[in-house]
């Protein structure tokens, strides 16, 4: 009986710095992934930053249902947009100074964006994506299909 307890009280040590090391290795496997995180230096829009709404005349984000806009303003630093070949949409892209304050907004585009159109002193752009007319009507959108539209439009731009 005395042996029994022995190697019951032995199985447990082992169980136990099994646990430990299982943990330890799960914290660097974590801390591995946040560290490469940090190293990434452009970040590239999906359909998850976007929301149903336009930019109006003065650069406000307003309601629509008819196209879909950036949740939020990003830096103009390495911008690149890429239409896709096949896409049916346009898109406008309004610019803002470093306070946040509207500038301008490009005319509807349907091919890649020259940086070179840039406005001289701005540091921030938000997205807008519209459908094109069906039967020249506006397309009415919901929220499921803000990924049909996004991914017709790859957006990149530095961190």
């Amino acid at each position: 009986m005395s042996n029994l307890r022995k190697h019951i009280r032995s199985d447990k040590w082992k169980w136990a710095l099994t646990l430990v090391a299982m943990i330890l290795i799960i914290g660097a496997v974590v801390a591995l992934f946040v560290n490469v995180d940090k190293l990434t230096t452009t970040k590239t829009l999906s359909s998850l930053d976007y929301g149903l709404g336009k930019i109006n005349e003065t650069g406000i984000v307003v309601d629509a249902d008819t196209s879909i806009v950036s949740k939020d303003i990003y830096t103009v630093d390495g911008i690149v947009v890429e239409i896709s070949g096949d896409a049916n949409i346009t898109y406008r892209l309004a610019f803002y100074n470093e306070d946040e304050e509207y500038i301008s907004t490009t005319e509807a585009l349907n091919e890649n964006f020259d940086v070179e159109t840039i406005p001289e002193n701005a540091t921030l752009f938000r997205v807008e994506i519209t459908p094109n007319q069906v039967e020249e009507e506006d397309v009415t959108m919901s929220v499921f299909d803000i990924p049909t539209y996004a991914n017709q439009l790859t957006v990149t731009f530095n961190k």
